[in-house]
């Protein structure tokens, strides 16, 4: 059975990944649009087989990875080493 901590590490990097995948694929629907609805001012076509290639959204994903996973690991640090994640309404319990 994986850690807790392992657990909150994977769940973090599962989540920036979602979200930088999620991110990308906003910008390619509004590229799209804008070059369906005839707006390209002066767009070339490297970046329109740029946005289609998968490439892209695995640097993407790998990215929200790494986000992910970093800012796991500060959160990680913050709330359960240095406990201080009720500082202010601290109780002494």
């Amino acid at each position: 059975m994986p850690s807790k901590r392992q657990t909150y590490l994977l769940a973090s990097a599962l989540l920036g990944a979602l979200f930088f995948d999620l991110l990308y694929d906003i910008m390619e629907i509004s590229f799209q649009n804008a070059l369906s609805s005839g707006t390209r001012n002066g767009i070339l076509d490297a970046e329109r087989v740029l946005f289609g290639s998968p490439l892209l959204e695995i640097v993407f994903v790998s990215a929200g990875l790494w986000t992910g996973l970093s800012a796991g690991k500060y959160w990680w640090r913050i709330i359960y080493i240095e406990d201080r994640r009720h500082r202010k309404y601290k109780l002494d319990w």
